[in-house]
């Protein structure tokens, strides 16, 4: 999913999101090939346990 549909089940921001990536409290989002972050349900749940 997109950082965007991540923050807004999450209930937080996208910045938020970035953010936390960049202190690794969640886990690296994979890559498209055009450099865009995908996350998944693993990052949703770290979300949720944060």
């Amino acid at each position: 999913m997109r950082p965007v549909d991540l923050a807004c089940a999450a209930q937080v921001t996208p910045q938020t999101v970035r953010n936390l990536e960049a202190q690794n409290v969640l886990p690296a989002a994979q890559r498209t090939a055009r450099d865009h972050r995908r996350y998944g349900p693993t990052h949703l749940s770290a979300l949720h346990a944060y």
